[in-house]
Order: C-alpha cells, then structure tokens, then sequence
C-alpha cells in the first residue's frame, strides 16, 4: 500500500512499508548496491553515477549493512539489492530539469499463500520524488534524503536486534 507523505506539497514522496515499522528490512546483513547510469550530458554536469554509487555504498556501509558484490548477494538469501534510479529530462529553453527519483530495495519472496511460488526482484521497500528543478545540487540532496530514509528505516527495523544486552 502507498502512503503520501505529507512533509511537502513538492516534490511528491511515496513509500512502500510501515514507515514506523518497516518490516521488509528486519535481518538484512547486506545488499547489493545498484545505481543505474545517468545519461552522458548529466554526467559532463558533474553528478555521476560513480559518485551517487559511492555515496550510497558508504551510507550503507556507516549503518552497519554490508555492501555485497553481485556474486555474493547471488548467494544471500533473499537476493537483496538497493537500487536507485534517477530519471532527468532537461527541458528546452529554461534549463530546468525534470527528475524522478526512486531508492528500491529488491528481495526474493514466497506467496503466503503458497510457500512454493517465489517472486524474484519484489519490491519490498521504496521511497520516490519527483518534480522539476534548476539546479543538479537539488537532485543531489533529494538522493541524500531517500538514502538518509532507507538509512534510518532500517536502522529502525533491526534496533532491538543490534542491542547488546542490558548490564544490572
């Protein structure tokens, strides 16, 4: 189910999950971090893929999620990976850009229904913004933000998990 935040009246902000409780994130140890390309003349801007990929790897990394390589999430279970897609149109004449901005995060699951019917890539977890904006330092703090989200909810899910236990 989505729920629209509300922080804003733009960008619009949407998320998949229980936002005080998101569930799909409770006992990842890792993930694999995909960032897709940006198109060459966003690029020659100076926001690169290399950077956002950095970036992200590092965050994950600071909050305690191992960053899989493609071999190693292959043999995770769940298969989870964090990917963000960042979709930038100039538009003509006012060097202004229109962007769509989603952090995903991808497992494998089993239908309750029937235990035996595994769907591969589910999106378990999403954040998304979109609007239109003059500046690429724009994009780059609403990039920030959704990994700061995926961040803190996960965090949030696997708190009670990383407590080390109470001294008396």
């Amino acid at each position: 189910m989505f729920r629209k935040k509300t922080k804003k009246p733009s960008p619009v902000n949407f998320t998949i999950d229980k936002k005080d409780s998101p569930l799909s994130l409770r006992l990842i140890k890792g993930v694999l971090v995909v960032v897709e390309d940006l198109p060459a003349k966003v690029e020659k801007t100076g926001l690169t893929s290399e950077q956002i990929q950095t970036y992200v790897e590092a965050k994950c990394k600071r909050a305690g999620l191992k960053v899989l390589s493609t071999e190693e999430s292959l043999n995770t279970a769940g298969y989870p990976i964090l990917a963000l897609n960042i979709d930038l149109k100039k538009i003509r004449g006012n060097g202004h850009y229109l962007y769509d901005i989603h952090l995903d995060l991808h497992q494998n699951v089993h239908l309750e229904r029937d235990p035996q019917i595994m769907i591969i890539g589910a999106t378990t977890w999403t954040t998304r913004s979109y609007g239109i904006g003059k500046e690429l330092g724009q994009m780059r703090g609403r990039i920030k933000n959704h990994v700061n989200e995926f961040m803190k909810a996960y965090s949030d899910a696997n708190s009670k998990f990383n407590r080390s236990p109470k001294r008396r």
